[in-house]
């Protein structure tokens, strides 16, 4: 089984994040090309996609600076991808109150 991502985006749903991974995800943002963000914002999305999911490139704009949960998704059994994962929950990121949905702040 091949355990790197194949960039289909079946993972890039609704997410949760800290207040800190927020504020690091919406400096990253202001510092993006306003043309790309806007390229971002017109892209058609379900209401249970994520929003920073590039489909034309197929792969994560905000990759560098993503929340914790997006980093374990597929290589942790909890989070598994169907396609692969290796079961090490020891690296699952840890639940607090912290957590809240991820804004668009496109």
């Amino acid at each position: 089984m091949n355990n790197e991502c194949q960039n289909c985006g079946e993972c890039c749903g609704v997410i949760l994040a800290t207040n800190a991974e927020i504020v690091t995800i919406k400096h990253y943002i202001s510092k993006m090309p306003n043309k790309y963000r806007q390229i971002l914002k017109r892209q058609k999305k379900g209401m249970l996609s994520c929003c920073y999911r590039d489909d034309t490139r197929k792969r994560c704009a905000i990759h560098e600076v993503r929340p914790e949960i997006c980093r374990a998704y597929g290589h942790l059994e909890s989070l598994h991808c169907d396609k692969f994962f290796s079961a090490d929950e020891s690296q699952a990121p840890q639940r607090n109150k912290d957590r809240r949905l991820l804004p668009n702040m496109l």
